[in-house]
Formats: C-alpha cells, sequence, structure tokens
C-alpha cells in the first residue's frame, strides 16, 4: 500500500485559520504594553496643550476684561479731575475745595485713599454749572459669601438744598458718611447708583508739584491736617528754594494709582480675603500688588491683581 504523504494531519495545510497563522499574525504582551504606554503618552502631551492653551486664554480674557475696566474709568476722571476748580473767593476756607481722605469720613470709603473736588459738570444748572464730584473704592456686601470692591462716583449738583450736600458752607457739612452712602450707595437696592466699575481694589491719589515731586507739607510747613492733601491748607514744593503757595492752592498734577482684580479671581474673595486685602499697607499701586503676590492668604487671588497709573494735569492749578 503506498505511503502517505508526511503531513500533519489535524493542523491541514499551512493557511488562514490555522493555530501556527494565528499566532504569527497576532500582538504580543510586550507588544500591547508598549502600546498602551504610547497611548498614554500621547494623551498626557495633548491635554498638556489643550491645558495651556485654556490658560492663555483665560490670561487673555482677563487682560482685555481689565483693560476695558481701566480705559472707563481714566475716561471719567480725566474729564472731572482736569477740571476742578478754586471757589471764586480763594481765602473762603468754608468752600469745599481739593481734600484726600477728607476727616470727616470713616475708614469705610478709604480703601486706601478717597478724593473729593468741584468741578463745572452739573446737570443742574439752576444755581450753576459746579458739582461736588469724588472717587472712592468701597466693598459691596450684598452676598456677604463674595464681597465684591467697587470703584464709585460721587456728584452731586450745587443746586441741591436743604442741609446735606452742601458745597458752600462749614466743612463738616461737605462729605459725611451718611451723604455719600445717600448719592453712591453702590448697591442692588440702589440700583448701583454711584457705581463705576468692578473689582477695583485699591486707589492711590498723589498730589504732585510742578517739578513731579509729591506734595507733603502745607503752607505752614506742616503735616496736612485731618487729610493726606486739602487746598485750603495750601503746600510747599519742592523747588529751590521751596515755593509756598498759599492757602487754597490747587495741586498742578495729581497721580492716581488704581489696582484691578479681575472676575475669575474676584469670585474666589470671601471674608477673609476681603480682610487681608483691606489690611495691606501700600504706597501705590504696585508696592499694593507686590505686597498682596508676597501673601500667603491671598493665593489665588493676588496672581489676579494688575496695577495701573495715570497722571493727570489740573488746569486751574497756579
Amino acid at each position: 500500500m503506498p505511503s502517505l504523504p508526511d503531513t500533519d494531519l489535524l493542523s491541514g495545510p499551512p493557511g488562514v485559520g490555522s493555530p501556527r497563522s494565528r499566532c504569527q499574525s497576532g500582538f504580543t504582551l510586550v507588544e500591547l504594553l508598549v502600546s498602551m504606554a504610547i497611548l498614554i503618552l500621547l494623551v498626557a502631551i495633548l491635554a498638556g496643550v489643550f491645558s495651556s492653551v485654556s490658560k492663555t486664554s483665560q490670561l487673555g480674557y482677563a487682560n482685555n476684561e481689565r483693560m476695558q475696566n481701566i480705559l472707563a474709568i481714566t475716561d471719567f476722571i480725566r474729564a472731572d479731575l482736569s477740571a476742578a476748580l478754586l471757589p471764586v473767593n480763594r481765602t473762603d476756607t468754608n468752600n469745599l475745595q481739593f481734600v484726600v481722605n477728607p476727616g470727616s469720613l470713616g475708614t469705610g470709603v478709604k480703601n486706601p485713599h478717597a478724593v473729593f473736588w468741584q468741578s463745572p459738570n452739573a446737570a443742574d444748572q439752576t444755581l450753576g454749572d459746579v458739582a461736588e464730584v469724588g472717587y472712592f473704592v468701597r466693598w459691596n456686601t450684598d452676598n456677604a459669601a463674595n464681597p465684591r470692591p467697587y470703584l464709585c462716583r460721587f456728584s452731586v449738583a450745587n443746586a441741591v438744598t436743604g442741609t446735606n450736600f452742601l458745597i458752600y458752607s462749614a466743612p463738616a457739612a461737605w462729605l459725611t458718611d451718611v451723604i455719600v452712602d445717600a448719592v453712591a450707595p453702590a448697591n442692588a437696592t440702589a440700583a448701583y447708583e454711584g457705581l463705576i466699575a468692578e473689582n477695583v481694589v485699591a486707589l492711590f491719589v498723589q498730589c504732585l508739584d510742578r517739578r513731579g515731586q509729591l506734595i507733603t507739607k502745607n503752607a505752614t510747613g506742616g503735616g496736612f491736617t485731618n487729610a493726606l492733601f486739602d487746598s485750603r491748607q495750601g503746600f510747599v514744593d519742592s523747588a529751590v528754594p521751596a515755593t509756598t503757595n498759599s492757602a487754597c492752592a490747587l495741586p498742578p498734577v495729581v497721580r492716581l494709582g488704581f489696582v484691578l482684580l479681575d472676575a475669575s479671581s474676584a469670585n474666589r474673595i470671601g471674608s477673609a480675603e476681603r480682610a487681608a486685602l483691606t489690611s495691606i499697607g501700600a504706597t501705590d499701586a504696585a508696592d499694593y500688588v507686590s505686597q498682596a503676590l508676597a501673601r500667603t492668604d491671598l493665593k489665588g487671588i493676588a496672581q489676579g491683581l494688575r496695577p495701573y497709573q495715570i497722571e493727570v494735569n489740573l488746569f486751574n492749578a497756579r
């Protein structure tokens, strides 16, 4: 009997479907592990790129938001401040003139500075076009869990009569906490009257002489009584020899510093963060941000702070 070919009857001829073919076309465990590692690495790289793009987008949005706020702020203040007036009778110290941190106001609107003056922009000109104008930062606590800092504008026409809102009267009648709260409360109940810009954490006001130096002394050579600056007391400039500007003298230049916070960071402010932000004793906006960044109790918020500064010439300064 002829012998059969020497073949594997169980496996059949080599080809698709045989155990040997399946083994040769499959993946080993090592190959699978390497593939998974490469996939995980690619996912991690893509996640990092996405996170970086997202952060860049958020920073761009925050910067744009702050720039829009600062442009709105400076437009308002330049128009008001550059036209600051002195009374016709410059020896009459009962008239409101130009005061930084007046002693008649409490600390609630001195964050850290508040400034007030007369300006010819009254809407009602029945008794003239002069209005009492001012700017300050106050904290809105409508939402106690998330207090917000607001830059406010105080504006009262000279036409307002009665015992309040008097520009030409005794100094005690110019500005009080009750009057400021009535004119610029900046809360929901009053439809946010007086609000100019949100998330302005601090306002700095520095009065400069014609040489660009900070004014620190009144006309008698001493510090300003009950204020950081009071035009009724005059001032001594930095000229050599120094020039004494008698009572009722406006500063030639006013330097204003603002510290703005982006909305995302402002959403993280609680009572503790508010206390920390209001406790910073800085000399100007840049110093304020520098100190905030160094504090551990403002981590996650301070990174959203930015300082801005402008100088305004007062046209009516002598």
